[in-house]
């Protein structure tokens, strides 16, 4: 039983990254120049207003999607012919 709650945590902490890398790649690459002269704090909490509704609301409902959308297929085949009664 714990493994299968540890996997489940694995597969969500998996998700979560896959949303957030590109996003905070994105914005560090994009806004990194003008935060570049801020204090550290500021740097880091004007980057993360940025991040979080990014992630939020875009990033992790689209990786969620495409991952659904890979893995169900996937399932599927792994399940074997239907038996057509």
């Amino acid at each position: 039983m714990w493994r299968n709650e540890l996997a489940s945590r694995l597969k969500r902490t998996l998700l979560i990254w896959l949303a957030v890398y590109p996003t905070v790649l994105t914005v560090v690459s994009v806004f990194g120049s003008y935060f570049k002269q801020w204090p550290l704090p500021l740097r880091v909490m004007g980057a993360t207003l940025i991040i979080v509704p990014i992630v939020v609301n875009i990033s992790a409902p689209l990786v969620e999607l495409l991952v659904s959308a890979v893995w169900r297929p996937a399932a599927n085949d792994r399940q074997g012919p239907v038996d057509p009664e």
